[in-house]
């Protein structure tokens, strides 16, 4: 779709020192593959963090002054974080509020970023209602987690077919219509 460009373009075009926060596991060949294509498409010079399970606290520590930080994915990370959660046996509400807890706990210590972050994210929701509970638990940790993520930033871009459309300064946040809806 052009999220991974776009935002590599992004940072590109600031002058600023570039450190991009990886999240994918090299589970398969095809993801091996996937990742090897991410990584020759970063410019040298780029300083690469890989945080399959620890992104958060990967974004707190790289966001520093002149520093542009690129979190490539948050729904990657997501999808980690869940599937070890499960693996621990943790249930899917004790998994949600340990990942809602841990994300915003994140924007809370990046409130005084003197840094640039680009957080790149998959809108899950607008794709079929997955079949399994596990993916429906996903699907709405994602959706969760994309709502915060944009609620705080100053800009959020939706990229389809390659196409950047800025919506925030189009759109309005749930948080707008108080309980009206």
């Amino acid at each position: 779709s052009g999220k991974s460009t776009f935002a590599q373009k992004l940072a590109q075009s600031q002058n600023l020192d570039v450190t991009y926060v990886a999240c994918a596991l090299p589970i398969d060949k095809e993801m091996e593959r996937r990742i090897a294509k991410h990584k020759e498409s970063r410019p040298i010079g780029w300083t690469t963090v890989e945080a399959p399970y620890s992104a958060d606290t990967a974004v707190i520590s790289a966001c520093k002054k002149g520093q542009f930080v690129l979190w490539d994915c948050v729904t990657v990370f997501l999808s980690n974080i869940l599937l070890d959660y499960c693996d621990k046996g943790l249930g899917d509400d004790e998994a949600e509020a340990s990942i809602l807890s841990r994300v915003t706990h994140m924007l809370c210590k990046l409130e005084d970023c003197p840094g640039t972050l680009v957080a790149v994210s998959n809108e899950v929701g607008l794709g079929v209602v997955p079949g399994q509970p596990l993916g429906r638990s996903f699907r709405d940790i994602a959706g969760r987690v994309n709502q915060i993520l944009a609620q705080r930033a100053d800009k959020v871009f939706f990229i389809i077919a390659g196409i950047p459309v800025e919506i925030k300064e189009r759109g309005y946040g749930i948080q707008d219509f108080g309980n009206k809806i």
